[in-house]
């Protein structure tokens, strides 16, 4: 099992804290989030871990260079060069590209910080599944999805009413190894028509043919680190963000 870590954009609503650096160096307690990002995938198995990086790569080269010797794991570093074009459809599809043998991928939003029981439950799946908070008020802002039985997404996006959505994604997913290669096509598919696509949506189309699993956060704690009010909250709950 192989983790992917999106870690490519800018983060310009944290800006002064990441005008150098990029969200993922952002630190919660002296931790950066790309530190608890990885030690939650190296206590749940993995031992490769590949970061795509742009913003401020250099320091994030840096960072897993410090990590690879605490953790004893490997990382590959790929680099999405256009990250001011492009989303995280493109930079997953540049990690697809990357990855030498087909194993069963774990993509982690480079910005997402998240109780480890989580993971724990999503790495025990035995199909793709995402990881779908059933329990937060939603807004306008989360990045909703609407599933119905059978493991089939009829919809996902921030444009999703309120009302028809099963949860928020959380950016925590798992890819088993059967499902690598449509959903790389999927992915080619979708940068082509439009760079600044997530690489989420092709979740929906992979589950056209092959039904989706969804792992629930029943009330687990996490957090996408987008404002600084969400730094706050994570700090907030930084002792049971780091539970084992």
């Amino acid at each position: 099992m192989i983790g992917v870590i999106l870690a490519a954009g800018i983060g310009k609503r944290l800006m002064p804290l990441t005008e150098h650096i990029p969200k993922t160096l952002v630190k919660i307690q002296e931790k950066t989030i790309l530190e608890h990002i990885v030690t939650n995938l190296v206590d749940c198995g993995m031992q490769e871990i590949c970061v795509v990086v742009g913003h401020g790569k250099e320091s994030v080269v840096s960072e897993t260079d410090r990590l690879s010797k605490i953790f004893n794991c490997g990382f590959k570093i790929v680099e999405n060069e256009n990250y001011l074009g492009t989303n995280t459809g493109y930079s997953l599809l540049r990690a697809f590209n990357c990855l030498e043998k087909s194993d069963e991928i774990v993509v982690v939003n480079g910005d997402t910080v998240f109780d480890q029981r989580i993971l724990k439950k999503l790495v025990k799946c035995d199909r793709t599944s995402i990881v779908v908070d059933n329990v937060k008020d939603l807004t306008d802002e989360s990045f909703k999805v609407k599933i119905v039985p059978g493991g089939r997404i009829v919809a996902i996006g921030k444009q999703l009413s309120i009302a028809d959505s099963t949860g928020e994604f959380i950016g925590l997913s798992l890819i088993q190894k059967e499902n690598t290669v449509f959903f790389k096509e999927i992915l080619e598919d979708l940068v082509e028509d439009d760079p600044h696509q997530y690489y989420d949506i092709a979740f929906k189309k992979l589950s056209e043919s092959n039904p989706i699993g969804s792992v629930y956060t029943d009330g687990l704690i996490w957090t996408e680190i987008d404002y600084f009010s969400d730094l706050e909250y994570a700090k907030q709950h930084w002792t049971t963000l780091n539970q084992n």
